[in-house]
C-alpha cells in the first residue's frame, strides 16, 4: 500500500491549486532583538501609529464633551405650566425634523385629547430652556388634573414669533407615554408648520398612529435608515449617536481604533504572502480579475478583524450605564401620584414601595430579560445601600426575602447579561435631575393665561396671508443680501485673480526689450544688407554677453545672460524662414518677357520642399534637424502660425539655430549670408528667442519679424509677449491657490442654484435675459479653470523639456497662445461679473428704469441700428476708395471703419482728407459729421427719451422696490432707528 497520494490531474485548476495561503511567520524569540534598529527601519509605521494615537486622544476629549452634552439633551424637563393640583403625568418626547432649518424659536402650544378628558392649551416649554433645534429630541413632563384616558389625537401649533428662519418648524413626530398605564402613543407629522413652506399652515391635528401607520413602508424605511446610520454604523454614529444610547461616542471611537489596528495587523499577516505561490489561476468575472488566493486572504482577514470588533461592540452595548439613584414618579392604586422622589438626602427606604411593585410585577408577568435585569439592578442597589429599616411598611423586602430570591437573582443576572436585547428608542432610560419635583414646581404658582383658554387658537386666513407675505419678503430680502455679499466676494476674488495674471512689470519689460533690440536699430533696416549687418553687430552682441562693462571676463554661467546680466537666455535663439514657390503668378498674355514670378504667401503657394545649399535641388535623402535648407513642419519646429502685417505665416519653415555662444552664432550667420539663405522667394524671416528675468519672475517670448512683400522693401514687426509661468512659487503661491479654490467654490454654488432654478422653472427659465448672463458666467468660469490647468501642464512639460536638453531651441509659442487664451477668458469673465452687478442692483429704481427702457425700446433700437449700419458702411466704402492709396488709416476696409468710428469720437485729421482731394474730402467729411454725428445721435436720443418717459410714468412696475423699502424698515427696527424708542 502506498503511503502517499499524488494528484496528477490537469483540470479543475482551482481545486488542484494551493489556494489556502498561510500567514507570515513571526519568530517571537528574535522579534524584540535590536528593537531600536527595527523601529528606525520602519519609522513610517511608527510615525503612522503615533499620529493615529494622537488623533485618537484629541477626538476622545472632543467626543467626551459631546457625550456629556447628550446627557443634558435627554434630561426630562417638566412643563412650566404644570400646576400643583395636576396629579397625572405624561412623558412627551418631541422629535424635530432633520431637514435644513427645521428648528424653531417660536412659542409652541399643544392640546392633547383622550377618550375621557382634554387638556387645556399647554405651552411646550419648561423652566429650563431647551431649543427645538434641527434633529433634536426633547423630553417634557406633562401633568394634568384628570386622567385623559386612552389618547385619541393631538393638536399642535406655534405663534410664528421666531426671527427669520427660526419662525418655521418641521415636526417629525411626537411620542407620549402615559406614566399611569406605561402605554406609548405615537403621533406622526412629517410636515412643516410654517407660512412659507408646505401648505402654509401653522396648525396640525395629529391622530394617534395605528398599526398601519407604524408598519407603512415610508415610516419603516425612514426610521430604519435613520436609526441604522445613527446607531448601528460605527463610523457615522460618531457624529449622530442617539443621545439615549448606552454606547457612548468615546466607546464607538475606541471600536473604530480597534477595527483600524486589527485591519493593519491582518494586512501585515498576509503581506505579499501569495507572491511565492506558483501556477496561480486568474478568475475573470466580468470586469473583475482576481485569484483564489486573494479570495482566501480577504476571507481570512475578515475572520481576524470581525470577531475582535464585534466582541468589543457587544461588551460596550451590554455594559450597565452608571446612573444616580433616582426614582420615577408613580401612581398608587387610587390614581394619586407619589410626589416625593428619592434623593441623596432622602431615606432609601422611601424607594422600596416602588421597587417592590416593579419586582412583583416582573415575577408574576414572566418578565423579559430587560425587565428582569432592571429589577435586579434596583434590588442590588437597595441591598447595597442597606435600605431595609424598621420604618418600612409591610410591602418592603426583608433579609429573608432577599435570601430566598438570591438563586433566582443569580440566574437572572447570567441570562440578562447574555441575552439582553437593546432597548427601543422610545424606551431608553431617562435621566432625571436630582432634587427636582417633576410633577409641579414649588413656591407660588399662578395659572398661565394660555391654560385658561378652552379652545385651540389658530390664525385666520387674512392673518396667515399677512404673515406669509411678510415672511416671503424676509426670505427674499435675506436671499438678495446673501447674493450681494457672495457676489461682491466673487467680484473681488475674480478681479484679484485676473490681475494676478497681468504683472505690472510686464509693460516695463516689453519697453526695455523694445528699446534694446528695435528702437534705433531694427526699425532702421531698409535692405537685406542692413538686416545681416544688424544681426551680426546688434542682435548677437546683445544676446550673447562675453565681458562685463569694464571688460572683465564673465563666467560660463554669467554668459547665459544677455548683455547687462538682467535677462537669462532660455536656450539658443533661432531664425525661421517662410518661403513661396517660383512661377505661381498669373500673368497676362501680353506680358511674355517675364520668366519668373514669386507670389504672396498663402496656403497654396508656400514652399515646403527640402533643398541643398543655396536652394539647389536635393541629392539624396539624408537630412539633419539643424539643416537650414530642410523644411520642418509646425510639429517638428513646435511653432504656431503667426499673423504678420501682410499674411498669415504657417508654423513650419526653414530653421537655423544660432548656437550657445557668440562665436557659433556669427559663424552660422556668415554661412547663411554667403549661401544666399534669404532671396526673392523669402516672404518672412522670424527671429525667435526666449528670455527670463529672475528678478520679476517673468518670461519674455520675443519674435522680431522681417516681412518681404512682393511689392518690394522690408516691413518690420516686433512681437514681445511677457508672461508669468511660475504662478505657484514664492510667498504668493498659497494666496493664489486659496483664491482659486474660493472662486471655484463660489462658481459651484452658483451652478447648484442655477440648476435648481432651471429644474423648477423649466423652459420659462430661458425667457429671462439675466439667466443667460448667469449661465455665461458659470461657463466662462469653468472654462477658465480648465484652461488654467492645461496652461500649468503645458508649462511643466515645456520647462522639463528645456532642462532635459538645454542646447536645443525651446519653443514657448504654445504657452503664449494658452496664456493669451487664459487672459482673454479672464477678461470675458470679468466682463460678465461686472454685468451681473446690474442684475443684483435691479432693486434700485434707476437701474430698473435703465433696463426697462432698453427692454421697451429694443425694437426701435434694432430698426435704428439697421439704418445706421447702411449709412455708416456707405461712408466707409467711399472713404476707402478715395483715400486707400494715399493714407495708411484708410488702406483697408477695417482700417477705414476704425478711422470713421474714431471720427465720431472727435478724433480725426482733417488736413489729410484735404490733401487727398481738395473738393470731395471736405464735402464728405462735413456730410459724415452731419448725418452720423448729429442727425443719427439725435434720432437715437429721441427714441430712448420717448421710452424712458413711458417708464417714468409707471407703466412698468416692479416689486423689487418694495423689497428695498422693507429692508430699510427692518434695518431701522433692528437698530431702533424707527422712533419706537425700544
Amino acid at each position: 500500500m502506498p503511503s502517499t497520494i499524488e494528484c496528477a490531474c490537469n483540470h479543475l485548476t482551482l481545486f488542484a491549486s494551493n489556494w489556502i495561503v498561510p500567514p507570515n511567520k513571526i519568530n517571537f524569540d528574535t522579534v524584540f532583538d535590536n528593537i531600536e534598529e527595527k523601529l528606525l527601519d520602519n519609522i513610517h509605521v511608527l510615525v503612522t501609529i503615533t499620529v493615529i494615537l494622537i488623533i485618537y486622544a484629541i477626538l476622545v476629549v472632543v467626543l467626551r464633551r459631546f457625550d456629556n452634552a447628550d446627557k443634558e439633551k435627554w434630561r426630562v424637563i417638566p412643563l412650566a405650566d404644570n400646576g400643583p393640583h395636576d396629579r397625572f403625568t405624561y412623558l412627551v418626547t418631541v422629535f424635530t425634523g432633520t431637514t435644513s432649518r427645521a428648528g424653531t424659536k417660536s412659542n409652541v402650544f399643544f392640546k392633547l385629547s383622550g377618550e375621557y378628558e382634554n387638556t387645556e392649551v399647554r405651552k411646550l416649554e419648561g423652566n429650563t430652556k431647551k431649543n427645538l433645534s434641527r434633529g433634536s429630541v426633547n423630553n417634557y413632563l406633562l401633568a394634568t388634573t384628570r386622567w385623559l384616558g386612552p389618547l385619541i389625537y393631538l393638536r399642535v401649533w406655534h405663534d410664528n414669533t421666531g426671527k427669520g428662519n427660526d419662525a418655521s418648524w418641521h415636526l417629525d413626530r411626537i411620542v407620549i407615554k402615559d406614566l399611569k398605564t406605561n402605554k406609548l402613543y405615537l403621533f406622526l407629522c412629517h410636515q412643516w408648520l410654517a407660512v412659507e413652506k408646505g401648505d402654509g399652515r401653522l396648525h396640525r391635528v395629529l391622530p394617534v398612529a395605528g398599526k398601519e401607520d407604524m408598519t407603512s413602508f415610508d415610516y419603516l424605511f425612514s426610521s430604519t435608515v435613520r436609526d441604522g446610520f445613527a446607531d448601528d454604523h460605527v463610523w457615522f454614529s460618531l457624529l449622530s449617536r442617539p443621545v439615549r444610547s448606552n454606547f457612548t461616542r468615546v466607546q464607538r471611537l475606541s471600536v473604530c481604533l480597534a477595527l483600524l489596528f486589527a485591519t493593519m495587523i491582518a494586512n501585515a499577516m498576509w503581506y505579499r504572502a501569495d507572491e511565492a505561490i506558483e501556477g496561480v489561476q486568474m478568475v475573470h468575472l466580468g470586469p473583475f480579475v482576481f485569484t483564489p488566493q486573494q479570495v482566501f486572504i480577504s476571507m481570512a482577514s475578515s475572520m481576524v478583524v470581525l470577531p475582535v470588533s464585534l466582541t468589543i461592540v457587544m461588551l460596550f452595548r451590554k455594559a450597565r450605564p452608571r446612573h444616580n439613584i433616582v426614582c420615577e414618579n408613580d401612581v398608587d392604586n387610587g390614581g394619586r401620584p407619589i410626589d416625593a422622589r428619592c434623593t441623596s438626602s432622602a431615606s432609601r427606604s422611601d424607594c422600596i414601595p416602588m421597587l417592590d411593585g416593579m419586582l412583583t410585577k416582573d415575577i408574576d408577568d414572566k418578565p423579559t430579560s430587560k425587565n428582569a435585569y432592571t429589577s435586579i439592578l434596583k434590588l442590588a442597589v437597595v441591598k447595597e445601600e442597606g435600605a431595609v429599616g424598621p420604618k418600612s411598611d409591610k410591602r418592603r423586602l426583608d433579609g429573608s426575602e432577599v435570601q430566598t430570591l438570591r438563586p433566582v437573582i443569580g440566574l437572572s443576572v447570567v441570562i440578562a447579561l447574555v441575552f439582553k436585547s437593546r432597548p427601543s428608542s422610545e424606551e431608553q432610560h431617562l435621566i432625571m435631575e436630582e432634587n427636582e419635583q417633576l410633577a409641579h414646581h414649588g413656591g407660588a404658582w399662578k395659572n398661565p393665561e394660555h391654560r385658561q383658554k378652552d379652545i385651540c387658537e389658530d390664525f385666520d386666513e387674512a392673518q396667515l396671508e399677512h404673515l406669509r407675505k411678510k415672511r416671503e419678503k424676509e426670505i427674499r430680502m435675506w436671499a438678495l443680501l446673501r447674493e450681494v455679499i457672495i457676489h461682491l466676494i466673487y467680484v473681488i476674488a475674480v478681479f484679484t485673480l485676473t490681475y494676478e495674471n497681468r504683472d505690472p512689470a510686464s509693460y516695463r519689460t516689453n519697453e526695455a526689450l523694445k528699446n534694446k533690440f528695435v528702437v534705433g536699430s531694427l526699425d532702421e533696416i531698409k535692405t537685406l544688407t542692413d538686416y545681416w549687418t544688424w544681426t551680426r553687430e546688434i542682435l548677437v552682441p546683445k544676446l550673447y554677453a562675453d565681458t562685463w562693462y569694464n571688460d572683465d571676463i564673465l563666467t560660463w554661467r554669467e554668459k547665459q545672460y544677455l548683455q547687462g546680466l538682467t535677462y537669462f537666455r532660455v536656450g539658443p535663439p533661432r531664425l525661421r524662414q517662410a518661403r513661396v514657390r517660383l512661377g505661381d503668378c498669373r500673368l497676362p498674355d501680353e506680358v511674355d518677357n517675364i520668366h519668373s514670378c514669386y507670389p504672396f504667401y498663402e496656403l497654396t503657394t508656400y514652399l515646403h520642399d527640402d533643398h541643398s545649399i543655396s536652394w539647389t535641388a536635393k541629392n539624396g535623402n539624408e537630412t539633419t534637424s539643424d539643416d537650414p535648407w530642410t523644411y520642418q513642419s509646425s510639429i517638428e519646429s513646435k511653432s504656431f502660425p503667426y499673423w504678420g502685417q501682410i499674411s498669415l505665416y504657417g508654423g513650419g519653415g526653414y530653421i537655423k539655430v544660432l548656437g550657445s555662444d557668440a562665436k557659433e552664432a556669427r559663424s552660422s550667420l556668415d554661412d547663411l549670408e554667403q549661401n544666399g539663405w534669404i532671396d526673392r522667394a523669402t516672404r518672412a524671416v522670424i527671429n525667435e528667442f526666449t528670455l527670463f528675468n529672475p528678478c520679476t519672475n517673468l518670461f519674455s517670448v520675443v519674435n522680431l519679424i522681417i516681412e518681404i512683400p512682393p511689392s518690394g522693401g522690408l516691413m518690420i514687426t516686433e512681437d514681445i509677449h511677457t508672461m508669468r509661468l511660475y504662478y505657484y512659487s514664492g510667498n504668493r503661491a498659497l494666496f493664489r491657490f486659496l483664491l482659486e479654490a474660493l472662486v471655484l467654490g463660489i462658481v459651484i454654488y452658483f451652478l447648484v442654484l442655477t440648476t435648481k432654478d432651471f429644474l423648477n422653472s423649466g423652459r420659462k427659465y430661458l425667457n429671462d435675459a439675466w439667466n443667460f448672463l448667469e449661465v455665461g458666467n458659470i461657463v466662462l468660469a469653468f472654462t477658465c479653470c480648465i484652461v488654467n490647468i492645461i496652461h500649468c501642464v503645458m508649462t511643466r512639460s515645456t520647462l522639463k523639456d528645456f532642462k532635459t536638453n538645454n542646447h536645443d531651441f525651446p519653443s514657448f509659442q504654445k504657452l503664449v497662445y494658452w496664456d493669451d487664451l487664459l487672459n482673454t477668458l479672464f477678461g470675458g469673465l470679468a466682463f460678465f461679473v461686472m454685468m451681473k452687478l446690474l442684475k443684483i442692483m435691479r432693486c434700485s429704481k434707476k437701474v430698473t428704469e435703465f433696463v426697462s427702457t432698453l427692454s421697451l425700446s429694443k425694437k426701435s433700437i434694432v430698426g435704428f441700428m439697421a439704418m445706421f449700419t447702411i449709412i455708416f458702411f456707405s461712408f466707409v466704402h467711399f472713404f476707402y476708395l478715395m483715400c486707400g492709396r494715399s493714407l495708411k488709416n484708410y488702406s483697408s476696409l477695417t482700417d477705414t471703419a476704425g478711422t470713421l468710428i474714431s471720427m465720431m469720437l472727435k478724433r480725426f485729421s482733417y488736413g489729410e482728407l484735404v490733401d487727398v482731394d481738395r473738393v470731395l474730402g471736405p464735402v464728405f467729411f462735413f456730410l459724415y459729421v452731419l448725418v452720423i454725428g448729429f442727425i443719427g445721435t439725435q434720432i437715437l436720443v429721441a427714441v430712448l427719451s420717448l421710452d424712458y418717459s413711458t417708464v417714468k410714468k409707471g407703466t412698468l412696475t416692479s416689486d423689487q422696490h418694495e423689497l428695498v423699502d422693507f429692508f430699510i424698515d427692518q434695518f431701522k427696527k433692528t437698530f431702533n432707528m424707527d422712533g419706537s424708542g425700544r
